[in-house]
């Protein structure tokens, strides 16, 4: 294990293990993401299909769908720098007409974070709002194991769009994805080699009516993550400009 990541404080992974908790990248990060539901504009969520993304182990769970679980894949992988994504008319990253929602930066000690996101009328949005990451080593350490479902089942966590509460300890595995990276994500660190799964909780929404938005996340594991107990406070004041 490794307290800090020992690349350069501008690599992604620098800035990615603020993101999600990680034992071989040190400090542990909260991302956003919404599940499969669309609020204000009354669209309807898009089906998830199953079929579409393979899973390589009976264990490994999609309960929040596979289009979440295949998003998810993508903002880790673009966070990392292992997938290149085109920009929108407002400089967000997108695939698909899916946003990959920044995160504020934070500490992870319940300390507030904000971020102001211009959307444009359309767009759905991904992004994790408690994930981990395992790793693999290059000094014989074996392979990070899955964190137990308890730590996402016990989580005090509320995330609301609007003021309307769509995350909450009852219903947060319809929004929990568990799955490995097939390639791994290589990491050019001396210890660590490569990020070989994820395992969280994230959102996918669909398109937000033109005006302004504002999504609150609450989030604190009651058992400990690779040892850490952490908490973030985040604030998303959102844009949507009409086309």
């Amino acid at each position: 294990m490794i307290s800090k990541t020992t690349t350069d404080s501008g690599s992604t992974a620098s800035q990615l293990s603020r993101r999600f908790f990680s034992r071989g990248l040190g400090v542990t990060a909260c991302s956003a993401v919404l599940a499969l539901c669309a609020v204000g504009c009354g669209g309807e969520a898009p089906e998830s299909s199953p079929q579409d993304l393979e899973t390589t182990s009976a264990e490994l769970r999609h309960d929040g769908g596979a289009e979440l679980a295949h998003y998810t894949e993508t903002y880790v992988r673009f966070s990392f720098g292992d997938k290149t994504l085109p920009t929108d008319a407002n400089g967000n990253s997108v695939e698909n007409n899916v946003v990959m929602l920044p995160i504020p930066e934070t500490p992870g000690d319940g300390t507030p974070g904000t971020a102001d996101v211009t959307l444009s009328a359309g767009e759905r949005f991904v992004v994790t709002l408690f994930g981990g990451l395992g790793t693999s080593y290059r000094d014989g350490t074996p392979p990070d194991p899955f964190e137990p479902l308890s730590l996402f089942t016990t989580l005090d966590i509320s995330f609301s769009v609007d003021g309307q509460t769509m995350i909450e300890p009852k219903n947060v595995l319809n929004y929990f994805s568990k799955f490995n990276f097939d390639p791994a994500i290589p990491i050019q660190d001396p210890v660590v080699q490569a990020i070989i799964w994820f395992e969280g909780v994230s959102v996918l929404h669909g398109p937000l009516c033109p005006g302004r938005h504002v999504l609150k996340l609450h989030v604190k594991n009651k058992e400990p993550s690779f040892g850490q107990l952490l908490e973030y406070n985040n604030t998303w004041n959102v844009t949507v400009r009409s086309r």
